[in-house]
């Protein structure tokens, strides 16, 4: 399927272009004449009617409709055209954290903790609900033009209404960023999505994920027995404190993981204040005398 620039959709969408494809569905970019807004529609790949995919499709779909959240893409409607089912989404100008990525080959401490807390607050909102999301990496996370993350793609999402389609794929999702305990199939959990939240920071911290294999069963096989590189290794800029904080999260065994977002959230702005609060007392200091900084910058280290 390939709808071409100036296709007309219900009277109210006016094709674009393409944003992008997947296995069940192309993302367009639209025009919304009726309130003059650009917005991204999903669109099934064919007529998939009572198929998996489709029921991933309606699933999401709802999942969307339900959540309100501003660190989570808004879903204006949902129909069928054409024999498809089409998804009307919030077009997020910005960039992917995986483009940011490629193009800074690393974030900064405070961004991405500032970025994850974000993370953090959205799966709050869903798993508050009952949903997983399910395939968190850094092409699923956008940065808009006012530094705001959204998180999307709920493509896979598993929902406690969804018990047959989730156990028709137990293992699902990017590689990389799964828990070990779903490789022993079991279901996504909280637990586990924050393991996913910890390979993502890992990633935007050094610029690599912790575990890569030749092949999906070697990326497996790491995921269950390998111990990570420490990030100080790859980069000699992180916070020993930082550090230790994705390590916890992505550790083998869930019970030694935090036990939630709101805990996750907790320790993350605990950590972003406490490096605010240095830098606001650091400031008159250099202005005054440069060896007190230094001395002061020195004991602050020490601690």
């Amino acid at each position: 399927m390939n709808w071409s620039k100036g296709k007309l959709i219900k009277d109210q969408y006016k094709i674009d272009r393409v944003l992008g494809k997947g296995a069940s569905a192309v993302v367009y970019l639209a025009e919304d004449l009726k309130n003059n807004r650009n917005v991204a529609l999903k669109v099934q790949n064919e007529n998939e009617e009572f198929s998996n995919m489709d029921k991933r499709f309606k699933l999401e779909a709802e999942t969307l409709l339900s959540l309100n959240h501003p660190n989570i893409v808004e879903t204006y409607d949902f129909f069928n055209f054409d024999d498809r089912r089409i998804l009307v989404m919030e077009y997020v100008r910005g960039k992917t954290i995986d483009k940011l990525i490629e193009e800074r080959n690393f974030i900064s401490n405070k961004d991405t903790v500032k970025y994850s807390i974000q993370i953090f607050e959205a799966l709050k909102k869903i798993h508050a609900q009952g949903i997983m999301h399910r395939d968190l990496k850094p092409a699923n996370i956008v940065l808009n033009l006012e530094n705001k993350i959204k998180l999307m793609d709920f493509g896979i999402v598993q929902a406690s209404t969804s018990q047959d389609l989730t156990k028709q794929a137990s293992i699902i999702g990017t590689i990389q960023y799964l828990a070990p305990e779903i490789f022993k199939g079991e279901k996504a959990t909280p637990s586990s999505e924050i393991f996913s939240v910890g390979v993502l920071m890992y990633k935007m911290l050094t610029g690599v994920v912790p575990f890569y294999g030749v092949n999906h069963e070697d990326t497996a096989r790491q995921i269950l027995l390998k111990e990570p590189e420490r990030i100080s290794r790859l980069n000699p800029d992180i916070d020993l404190e930082l550090e230790l904080i994705v390590m916890k999260m992505i550790e083998k065994d869930y019970i030694n993981r935090y036990r939630n977002s709101e805990a996750a959230i907790e320790i993350l702005n605990r950590y972003i204040n406490k490096i605010e609060g240095r830098m606001v007392k650091i400031k008159p200091i250099i202005r005054k005398d440069k060896k007190k900084r230094e001395r002061f910058f020195l004991k602050i280290m020490r601690k």
